[in-house]
């Protein structure tokens, strides 16, 4: 791959980080200690989560963590209380989930060089989610977190031994705007001139990366996932996800915009990460790419349609009008998080408009090998977690 863009230069794997002798094939359910990054993150608590469930007593997760300046609380109640607060929290996790202080921004994962040797030889199976997943960064600002963290991980998955890597991808590292499906394999170093935004940008180079380690023989297999919705039952939402967001606002403030373009697309997170969990105890999947994304987006009007059949007040306006009603409740309120939210529209407008499309084919395939299939993702799913 030859480019003159910087990102063609950070998606560059360090010569030194190989798979050195066997590489393990670890399955889900044979695994004794397991790495999960990005365990307080709203996908990987989730996951956790499903993960612990599906795994025995003795099956411990070593969950990667940055110390907070204030040093007050003990790391591990940061995990416990994140699966409390999404209400997820159970007896059978005491004991099993094991906080690790460090950085995965920094070299060798900001761990001493004896504590990483050490983790690095308990460890026998990986889940990497940790990312900036913040669509107004810049490249620069997500990069640390991304690209230098996913580097860090495949770095650690080729020492004391080849651990198999199950990588949190986005469909992303696609630049979207093309009229054919995108597919699922990986020929992605001809988009690297046209990706755009830090989100997307960081998350093709953190791919680049992994495609890399794969090639020189590690076991892993990449989830390119699209946006993760609420829980299909609970309705149990991420307070960060911007569509949430946008929908969550309509109802509190009464209007709604006139967005024809405009469609939420979402995959339930309690699927996501079953089919994760699931794929993990099936090394047949360890060299694969699945995209995961819905292939027919709710059109917003529908959304705003049915809101109004469940009794919220919408009052459509133009777009412009309705972003200066949701600044003038947010001063008016002194709301932080909607005056965030308006301040980044500008930056998510374009994933809302995105009318690309993904093949997949082979995830269903794979679903249906082990009786699942793609949810069903309509108007009253995407208003679910209004109800709560």
């Amino acid at each position: 791959m030859e480019s003159n863009n910087p990102l063609a230069d950070d998606s560059v794997l360090a010569p030194e980080v190989s798979p050195s002798g066997s590489a393990k094939t670890t399955r889900l359910s044979q695994a004794s200690s397991v790495l999960v990054t990005g365990a307080t993150g709203f996908l990987g608590v989730f996951l956790l989560d499903e993960l612990l469930r599906a795994t025995g007593p003795s099956t411990r997760f070593y969950c990667l963590l940055r110390e907070r300046a204030s040093g007050q609380e003990r790391p591990e109640d940061r995990v416990l209380e994140t699966l409390e607060f999404y209400g997820l929290s159970r007896p059978s996790t005491e004991g099993r989930v094991m906080p690790v202080l460090g950085d995965i921004s920094r070299p060798w994962m900001g761990l001493d060089s004896e504590e990483y040797q050490e983790l690095a030889e308990k460890i026998d199976l990986i889940f990497h989610c940790a990312a900036s997943v913040d669509y107004s960064l810049s490249y620069e600002a997500a990069k640390p977190h991304s690209v230098d963290g996913t580097s860090e991980v495949l770095r650690f998955a080729c020492t004391a031994g080849t651990k198999p890597v199950q990588y949190i991808s986005s469909n992303g590292v696609f630049p979207g705007g093309d009229d054919t499906p995108y597919m699922a394999d990986n020929r992605i170093d001809g988009f690297v001139d046209r990706m755009e935004g830090g989100y997307n940008q960081a998350k093709w180079a953190a791919e680049r990366l992994v495609w890399s380690a794969v090639s020189r023989g590690l076991p892993a297999c990449i989830y390119r996932r699209g946006n993760i919705g609420h829980h299909s039952s609970t309705g149990t939402v991420n307070p960060n996800d911007f569509q949430s967001q946008i929908i969550r606002a309509c109802a509190s403030s009464g209007y709604a915009p006139l967005a024809p373009d405009w469609r939420f697309e979402m995959t339930p997170v309690d699927f996501l990460v079953n089919a994760i969990a699931r794929f993990s105890d099936d090394p047949a999947h360890l060299g694969k790419v699945y995209n995961v994304a819905q292939q027919d987006p709710v059109t917003a009007e529908s959304v705003f349609a049915h809101m109004q059949n469940l009794g919220y007040e919408t009052d459509r306006v133009p777009l412009d009008e309705w972003k200066s009603r949701l600044q003038e409740m947010a001063d008016r309120e002194d709301d932080l998080e909607l005056g965030d939210l308006v301040r980044s529209l500008d930056s998510v407008e374009g994933y809302l408009s995105d009318t690309s499309s993904y093949d997949i084919s082979r995830f269903s395939e794979a679903l249906a090998e082990i009786g699942m299939t793609m949810p069903t993702v309509d108007t009253a799913y995407v208003t679910r977690f209004l109800r709560e």
